[in-house]
């Protein structure tokens, strides 16, 4: 049975993040609304900077655990929680060229956030002393999307 390394845990994260800012700014080229445009590229540049942080933490991790292994029942659950987030499930840009209305559109943004939430919580479970912080960082970053994704939904709902 296989274990998992940290490194390889960290990893999921940043690919997270990549498959978000892809949807983002596939999005963000299709949408003409400005209120609803503006927080698309907001969203993409969180998630550009949610990849540096990730990438980041990876470098504490080479340094810091290199030989760290976790059991592979745990990471299997990270992994089944992974495999179950939208854009793991979905290509972020099929997604983006498929979302034909602006709900369609948050809604599929607000499940990204909020399957990044849970993963992200588990996560902050196995990063090295120190990083904790900057996935709480995230936690609470993906936290304020959810509410503004929400806040718009109510809009583009009516």
């Amino acid at each position: 049975m296989h274990a998992y390394s940290l490194r390889e845990v960290v990893e999921l994260g940043i690919q997270i993040e990549k498959n978000g800012y892809a949807y983002y700014t596939a999005l963000a080229d299709k949408v003409t609304d400005e209120r609803l445009k503006s927080l698309i590229l907001f969203l993409a540049g969180e998630e550009a900077q949610h990849i540096v942080a990730f990438e980041n933490i990876r470098d504490q991790v080479e340094q810091f655990e290199q030989d760290e292994e976790y059991p592979s029942e745990y990471f299997s659950y990270l992994n089944r929680l992974a495999s179950e987030h939208v854009f793991i499930k979905r290509d972020g840009n099929e997604c983006a060229l498929h979302a034909e209305s602006p709900l369609a559109m948050l809604s599929c943004a607000l499940e990204f956030e909020n399957d990044s939430i849970a993963i992200y919580k588990e996560m902050k479970k196995l990063v090295p002393a120190g990083s904790e912080t900057a996935v709480d960082v995230m936690i609470q970053e993906e936290e304020k999307h959810v509410a503004k994704i929400t806040e718009l939904m109510g809009i583009y709902g009516e």
